[in-house]
């Protein structure tokens, strides 16, 4: 069999990945050196903060918005609680480029989205900030921004609950499976692991801080660079580190 799509590494942004492809082809394999969810990657645990208004990046924001009504469309399908909204407060200096995740002016950018995107939010003052949040001692000329939707995920909750709904929608999942190796001839992927060798129209490698070492055996490592600097936050990790297009081969 060829599948039309092969995910590997079901964290966040594989059984996402896997999830979406399943609804257009039941035709979709998921491969885990491990089983999910685990402790091993990045999205382990009972909480993850997401928000509306990204400041790591005004075009993260139609993702972020669009992640919102998948988790509620999850919600709806399953019973399963996913999405907690508690509101956000991000605190910080009015003219300040204070980098956060590596991004100078991370609250500037932060309003500029809400306001280009039209997301519901306030802004304080110090005096408004030590009146409604007087459990933090706040500096001189801090101002706040409140955004009403932001709250939280449960991440671990959420993979399953997307890899049992892929699955349910016809996709095949095999943990605790490394994959080994791949090579590209023609329009076909081969893909090898531990246990057995697979053949796909498309490879998409959501392995996270693992990528290096899952190709450090695989000769396509000759062909590209993979980034050492990745960011896994936002929105439930929807923050992609690095892509690279070789063909058929997506990396996230």
């Amino acid at each position: 069999m060829i599948f039309d799509a092969i995910v590997v590494g079901l964290g966040a942004m594989g059984s996402a990945a896997l999830y979406q492809l399943s609804k257009q082809t039941p035709h979709v394999l998921g491969l885990d050196q491990f089983s999910p969810p685990h402790t091993l990657g990045s999205t382990h645990g009972e909480t993850r903060i997401t928000r509306q208004a990204i400041g790591e990046g005004a075009h993260f924001v139609p993702l972020a918005l669009r992640s919102y009504q998948i988790w509620r469309e999850l919600e709806q399908q399953t019973g399963e609680h996913l999405l907690t909204i508690t509101g956000g407060l991000f605190v910080g200096q009015t003219a300040s480029y204070q980098p956060m995740h590596n991004k100078p002016g991370w609250l500037r950018t932060t309003i500029e989205a809400a306001e280009t995107f039209g997301i519901a939010h306030r802004m304080l003052d110090t005096v408004a900030l030590r009146r409604e949040f007087p459990q933090f001692n706040f500096r001189t000329n801090d101002i706040g921004y409140y955004e009403k939707e932001a709250g939280f995920l449960n991440p671990e909750r959420c993979i399953s609950t997307q890899l049992d709904q892929a699955q349910k929608n016809g996709a095949s999942v095999r943990t605790n499976e490394r994959m080994l190796a791949f090579e590209s001839k023609g329009a076909i992927l081969t893909v090898r692991t531990d246990q057995a060798t697979y053949q796909t129209r498309k490879l998409i490698l959501t392995t996270g801080s693992w990528i290096t070492e899952l190709l450090r055996k695989t000769l396509t490592m000759t062909f590209f660079g993979c980034t050492g600097r990745y960011y896994t936050g936002l929105l439930f990790r929807i923050t992609i580190i690095s892509i690279h297009l070789i063909g058929s081969l997506y990396l996230f």
